[in-house]
């Protein structure tokens, strides 16, 4: 009887023990850390995809401006039905990035970076 008395004893100090570790400061500090490093990683995957879209929308206005000028100078079209065209083109253009900004946002928070981590922080 001494014995079990003395194990139970010893499993219950361990139990403290090991919520005065978990409650300790050391372990709020790595989990902190945990979540700014994927808050960071996050933030510079969305802002590279920001910028290459960006670069891509850059590119394809130069491009629809070049065709304009082309056009207005071979076929002579009325300068303002071209203007016209080319705010619809702009405005489509943008249409479509915001979508593949939400798409990938969307596909970012779904993704396995964050279950494990609001699993952990649950």
């Amino acid at each position: 009887m001494g014995c079990v008395t003395e194990i139970d004893n010893q499993y219950l100090y361990g139990v403290k023990e090991l919520g005065s570790v978990l409650s300790s400061s050391r372990v709020v500090s790595v989990v902190v850390v945990v979540v700014v490093v994927v808050v960071v990683v996050v933030v510079v995957v969305v802002v590279v995809v920001v910028v290459v879209l960006v670069v891509v929308v850059v590119l394809v206005v130069v491009v629809v401006v070049v065709v304009v000028v082309h056009i207005v100078e071979v076929v002579e079209v009325s300068l303002a039905s071209l203007v016209l065209v080319l705010v619809i083109a702009v405005v489509v253009i943008l249409v479509v990035v915001v979508a593949v900004v939400v798409v990938v946002m969307n596909s970012l928070i779904q993704s396995s970076v964050f279950k494990p981590l609001s699993q952990f922080l649950a």
